[in-house]
């Protein structure tokens, strides 16, 4: 497990055991106008008010990769969550793609409005809040969940060194 120096802005809210469903939307910018895709169903395994661990089966190209292309991110965690988003780095783990995304927050309000949302989630899993975690989060269910029969915690233990991550602080 990668031990260096940690460079996120922003803590980090894991969901190691019962992640978070999310939806992706890949948008392209070209000379044609901006082209968008079908809606993806991936997996959250971490949120910050910066960004997002998320696991597919599908692989998706990196800013690195594919300058052009942003992805819309939209979940709900004690409220919507809707955020533009880069994908800035990918690891091939067991048949199956992990992915840090950076949110691209056109204000403060924004960041700190996420800030308070994944709050609000802590309260309720640390209070085991099972009517709030059912009501107001998009938690993955067993029988809908792209990881199903999938050990989620075996899959995360390595971490991503320095050199795969691009997920800077500036």
């Amino acid at each position: 497990m990668f031990k260096g120096v940690e460079r996120r802005k922003d803590p980090r809210t894991a969901f190691r055991e019962k992640p978070l469903c999310a939806c992706l939307r890949m948008t392209v910018k070209g000379g044609k106008g901006a082209q968008q895709s079908n809606p993806i169903d991936v997996c959250v395994f971490d949120i910050s008010p910066s960004g997002a661990q998320f696991v597919s089966h599908l692989k998706f190209p990196t800013i690195h990769e594919f300058a052009d292309m942003t992805v819309h991110f939209k979940t709900r965690l004690s409220g919507n969550i809707s955020n533009e988003s880069q994908i800035v780095w990918r690891k091939e783990q067991s048949g199956f793609y992990r992915y840090g995304i950076r949110f691209l927050h056109p204000d403060e309000g924004e960041k700190n409005l996420l800030r308070v949302q994944i709050h609000n989630a802590e309260v309720f899993l640390q209070t085991r809040d099972i009517a709030n975690l059912t009501v107001n989060c998009s938690f993955c269910s067993k029988d809908r969940c792209l990881m199903r029969g999938v050990d989620t915690v075996g899959l995360l233990k390595t971490s991503v060194s320095p050199s795969e991550s691009h997920f800077s602080t500036a």
